[in-house]
């Protein structure tokens, strides 16, 4: 079960590459139910789904339905809102608002949470770029198999690119990188490649321009 005191009441998961089984496990009776969740489908958890079933994923290589269906590489993008106030479930037994107390935090304002995101996200990346940088020298295959699928003199914007890892991979594309972080744009510029600073919320690029894009670990 999600923690109650602090998303809404409803969930949302939008299931990428491979079909995944499910499991809600109700806490009470001990029923188990599966659920088959198709590639590219959006999943809602709402009432007893939300509150009172316990959801998961068991680690194994195949799921047997009707049929067994294999399994492959899964991407899940999971969707909650934040919510302010106690939680007001019909299923106090499952409720960690009710059962442990919602815990004190302060809701700030847009202009708040830009402010706190330069003080402990940006400045830090800023701080700790050369260290960091040092850590992230090895690009993930899946990445470098994507980027090889693209023709030569193709076009590609990497999102958020940190040290540039990726702007090399290619040398027959024209690769061009943009990060949060002036410390980190420095490092691709040494390396020799085109990059920008900006934040990946206003990002300056003409729409349909790029043959591809990447966004890695960034949101």
């Amino acid at each position: 079960v999600d923690c109650q005191f602090m998303f809404s009441s409803e969930i949302l998961s939008v299931s990428l590459g491979s079909d995944v089984v499910m499991e809600f496990k109700n806490p009470s009776t001990g029923d188990v139910l599966p659920v088959l969740l198709p590639r590219r489908s959006l999943t809602v958890m709402a009432g007893e789904a939300r509150y009172l079933w316990h959801h998961g994923i068991t680690p194994r290589k195949s799921d047997a339905l009707q049929d067994v269906v294999e399994r492959g590489l899964r991407v899940s993008l999971t969707l909650r809102e934040c919510t302010p106030v106690p939680c007001t479930c019909d299923y106090p037994s499952q409720c960690d608002s009710r059962n442990y107390g919602k815990p004190r935090y302060e809701v700030v304002g847009a202009g708040d949470a830009a402010r706190l995101e330069r003080e402990y996200v940006s400045a830090v990346y800023e701080e700790i770029a050369t260290h960091f940088s040092g850590t992230r020298h090895s690009p993930w295959p899946g990445v470098v198999r994507f980027l090889n699928t693209l023709p030569s003199g193709a076009l590609v914007a990497d999102v958020g690119c940190g040290n540039g890892k990726y702007l090399g991979v290619r040398g027959d594309v024209w690769a061009l990188g943009n990060d949060n972080s002036y410390n980190l744009c420095a490092i691709c510029r040494e390396r020799g490649h085109e990059v920008f600073a900006c934040n990946a919320l206003n990002i300056p690029l003409r729409r349909g321009t790029f043959d591809a894009v990447i966004c890695i670990a960034m949101l």
